[in-house]
């Protein structure tokens, strides 16, 4: 029996847009938390990141990390580095509806660079309220040892891609991805 397809067969997303940061150190960035799921990947620079509640996180290039239920965060270049909110940097950038429209910005101090690809995806009320409920706070998978990061990272550049060029069926394509997403990083989170 496949537990894990059986509870996550009504686990359906309702959708999902994506964002693209290029990060210069020192940047920092604050959440005062979202309602749906983040999924986090990046290049370049490794970041720190903080939930609340819980202690900081080096995250390294190629890791992956979900925050399941959209808790209050921080991510920044270095321990103690300034913090601007998303909020701010979503108004100042965002070119549309901010959950329809995908947003990508620059920001930070012209150091190195972290190249962060973020989706944003809205679960079902059920999966949100049972599944998600009894997960960690964030869930962070090393590069090294995620069994099949190459697919992961193709799926997770294909959403940013469709919800970047905005085709024809790109909320349902967005949507499905996200799914696809969850159900791998669940897989090896258990």
């Amino acid at each position: 029996m496949d537990v894990l397809s059986e509870v996550l067969s009504i686990c359906r997303a309702e959708g999902g847009v994506s964002a693209r940061f290029a990060l210069a150190a020192p940047w920092g960035l604050r959440s005062d938390g979202v309602s749906g799921a983040l999924i986090r990947m990046a290049r370049g620079a490794p970041y720190w990141m903080h939930v609340q509640g819980t202690q900081p996180v080096l995250v390294n290039p190629g890791d992956l990390v979900m925050v399941p239920l959209g808790a209050p965060h921080s991510i920044v270049s270095a321990l103690g580095a300034p913090e601007e909110t998303f909020s701010r940097l979503i108004a100042q950038h965002a070119v549309g509806p901010r959950y329809e429209t995908p947003l990508v910005f620059s920001h930070g101090g012209g150091g190195e660079l972290t190249d962060m690809f973020s989706a944003h995806v809205w679960f079902a009320h059920y999966c949100r309220h049972t599944v998600f409920r009894i997960l960690p706070p964030y869930i962070h998978i090393r590069e090294q040892d995620l069994s099949i990061i190459t697919c992961l990272a193709t799926t997770m550049q294909l959403l940013i891609i469709e919800t970047l060029d905005r085709r024809a069926g790109w909320r349902l394509s967005a949507s499905r991805m996200g799914e696809l997403l969850l159900v791998n990083i669940l897989r090896d989170h258990l």
